[in-house]
């Protein structure tokens, strides 16, 4: 009688894969690794709204930055030699290995009533995907302080600043009026993106009680005055539930909420990235258009998992390397009261 069907002395492993048969956990750490960028996709709010820049070797990148041209009419008989432009570059370099860890033990995980290894993966790519935020905004806000004078331009450069909105009447603060003073700053971005003749998005990341306030803007704080801007499936998505994504738009500006805004003095902050330090104590919002800022990435989204018998646990790192810089200082603001 057969009691085997097949190799008795290699038996199948849920975990193989077919591809790869040397392996036994080659498809567990797959499903692990999807879970951590699955989580980071969904929790990044940044990475769709700026330049990005993929790199094979190297530490880093560069992003060419020209100034406009101009037209004139023709007179017969004339050469035209070409006209002079006001170019340079910026260069974005990567900012080193960012990792995220955690060590899953075996006797904790078997006396959990919950899936363990999906919740931790899980969690390792929000980790991810908050400083990935974090140092973009940081970075939006270096590039509206900026002047002009940029690495390799002449001191005549035309590139324009940064820009600090200031205004004594914005506040980040829940009160019926502060929301009618929120939509001024938006109409103040779609003018200064107007001047610098930028016809692309502008995005506008501020605090959640700055967006409530400004969905829910009141010209006077009375219950007599009715809300300014009233839409019942404003802050609902497609199956009625809340969404994290909702939006306000006016004209190509649209603010949305973002618990990431840097608002403390981080400049002694040893688990801040050196370059990233600064005092951020005044910021209530931040700006952008889409060409602001820059991301070079050398290591995308990553796992790894190994199993360590001397500990009983499994060791799960999500990893990534990539660096942000500023590109277009005209097309990058901080909202400011002060």
């Amino acid at each position: 009688m057969t009691l085997f069907v097949g190799d008795p002395s290699a038996p199948t492993r849920f975990g193989t894969d077919v591809a790869d048969t040397s392996d036994p956990t080659g498809l567990f750490l797959k499903v692990f690794g999807g879970e951590v960028y699955a989580a980071f996709s969904e929790k990044v709010h940044t990475m769709d709204k700026h330049v990005s820049r993929d790199i094979s070797a190297g530490k880093s990148a560069q992003f060419p930055k020209t100034w406009k041209v101009s037209a004139s009419y023709h007179s017969a008989g004339v050469e035209m030699l070409g006209q002079d432009t006001d170019e340079t570059e910026r260069v974005i370099s990567i900012d080193g290995l960012l990792v995220s860890h955690i060590g899953i033990y075996d006797l904790d995980e078997a006396m959990s009533h919950f899936q363990v290894r999906g919740t931790y993966t899980s969690e390792l790519g929000k980790a991810l995907a908050r400083v990935f935020d974090q140092n973009v905004y940081r970075t939006i806000v270096a590039t509206a302080k900026q002047s002009s004078a940029l690495p390799g331009a002449a001191s005549t450069s035309p590139f324009p600043n940064g820009t600090r909105l200031l205004s004594a009447d914005v506040s980040g603060t829940i009160t019926a009026t502060a929301g009618s003073q929120w939509w001024e700053v938006m109409r103040g971005l779609q003018v200064d993106a107007d001047l610098a003749d930028y016809d692309g998005s502008i995005h506008l990341a501020v605090p959640p009680a700055t967006f409530d306030a400004t969905m829910f803007a009141q010209a006077a704080d009375t219950a007599a005055n009715p809300f300014l801007f009233q839409d019942k499936d404003l802050h609902q998505n497609q199956s009625g539930g809340a969404d994290r994504d909702a939006s306000l738009s006016l004209r190509s500006v649209s603010m949305y909420m973002s618990n990431l805004i840097p608002q403390t003095n981080v400049t002694a902050n040893a688990e801040v990235k050196a370059k990233y330090r600064a005092d951020y104590s005044t910021v209530l919002g931040v700006a952008w258009g889409n060409e602001a800022v820059g991301t070079v990435k050398l290591i995308g989204m990553g796992m790894e998992s190994t199993r360590d018998v001397r500990r009983q646990e499994d060791f799960v790192v999500a990893k990534m390397a990539c660096g942000h810089g500023p590109l277009r200082n005209e097309i990058a603001w901080e909202v400011a009261n002060t």
